[in-house]
């Protein structure tokens, strides 16, 4: 049986980079975040979004409008639920059709943000969960997206505490500075592969 695994942490966590190492262990990776900007962009999305928030959102290239976009959904809980329902599903099912193309694999990973949020985790066997305290997470997205402190805590706000995902892991990767990150990725993927076995 291959194992579901969900990998999650908040924004400037390093999800990416975690997931990079699980990938050079051989895991197939799944990223939701890159997956759910595909589909934003899909024929039926961006009429629904259009109906429902009006065209200004659309770029002269007929494409959402990212920045836009972001402003709109990050600061309105309503109109990022409204989002999150058009696009989940389409993101789930095909992770789904995704999973059956490694059904010889002891495990796969899907990478995102809004796990919990987004009430999937029954949907996985085991979630890791990436933890960087607050500070340290804002530094690093201002200084990735170059963007200001209130846009990165605008999206922060959307997301469970560090301590509500802590609490909801099956496993933490601690990646804070302080503790090398590898030798964590490493272990667990010990104890996912022993999973099957009865040796966890």
């Amino acid at each position: 049986m291959t194992l579901k695994i969900g990998l999650t942490g908040n924004i400037g966590s390093g999800k990416s980079i975690v997931s990079e190492m699980f990938k050079v262990l051989g895991v197939p990776i799944y990223s939701a975040d890159e997956k759910a900007k595909h589909f934003l962009n899909s024929e039926e999305v961006k009429i629904a979004i259009a109906n429902k928030f009006g065209n200004e959102l659309l770029s002269e290239n007929n494409e959402i409008d990212k920045d836009r976009f972001a402003k709109l959904i990050f600061n309105n809980k309503k109109n990022l639920d409204y989002a999150n329902s058009l696009i989940h599903p389409l993101v789930m099912a095909d992770f789904e059709k995704w999973c059956k193309e490694f059904s010889e694999q002891n495990y796969v990973l899907m990478e995102s943000a809004i796990i919990f949020e987004s009430h999937l985790e029954k949907l996985f066997d085991k979630i890791v969960v990436i933890y960087c305290p607050e500070e340290l997470r804002l530094k690093r997205v201002m200084g990735r997206d170059k963007v200001d402190e209130e846009r990165v805590l605008a999206r922060i706000k959307n997301q469970l505490s560090d301590n509500e995902k802590n609490k909801l892991a099956d496993f933490i990767i601690q990646n804070d500075d302080s503790i090398l990150v590898i030798p964590q990725v490493i272990e667990i993927d010990k104890k996912i592969k022993n999973i099957n076995n009865h040796v966890l």
